[in-house]
């Protein structure tokens, strides 16, 4: 019921997006959405939240890379939430998306360690809506505060020269 409610404001949003320009709306999935389509225009915004896990290592990775033509990864952020099944607050991660310009793409995670796959997350989705531009990507959020290593490792941005 909550998925038609979405579906049918996303049409909405989209009927009223033709006379004016596009308001981004913030998706938010979390591990047990895998599988889903996602309608949406360019523009929005994906967070993903999925569970860091306790497994030594064992890591949330992108199983392939997004297609940049369509989408956009923005941020990969660690951190506490309040599951909202159990009520208790557990170590998460999550991956920040945006995007760019109509087309289909996909975001495939996987909580691997590199040989086996413990869990996967997969998401399609279905864009429409004229390319944003480089500089209105951050527009609704600050650029970045981490970096991920080879190994899907999160570690924060260091400090740039120019960076007060």
């Amino acid at each position: 019921m909550k998925l038609f409610f979405l579906l049918l404001f996303s049409a909405a949003s989209a009927m009223l997006c033709t006379a004016c320009g596009h308001t981004p709306v913030n998706f938010e999935y979390s591990a047990d959405r895998s599988g889903e389509t996602l309608d949406c225009t360019a523009g929005d915004r994906i967070s993903v939240t999925l569970p860091a896990g306790n497994k030594i290592d064992y890591f949330w990775r992108e199983a392939k890379p997004v297609d940049p033509s369509v989408l956009m990864r923005l941020d990969i952020k660690q951190g506490k939430a309040k599951n909202l099944k159990t009520g208790k607050t557990e170590n998460v991660i999550q991956y920040q998306y945006r995007v760019t310009n109509s087309g289909f793409a996909g975001v495939s995670l996987e909580y691997s360690n590199g040989y086996s796959v413990e869990q996967r997350f997969d998401l399609l989705v279905r864009a429409k809506g004229k390319p944003i531009q480089f500089e209105d990507m951050f527009k609704d959020g600050p650029p970045p505060d981490t970096m991920v290593d080879s190994k899907g490792n999160v570690h924060k941005r260091p400090k740039h020269l120019l960076d007060k």
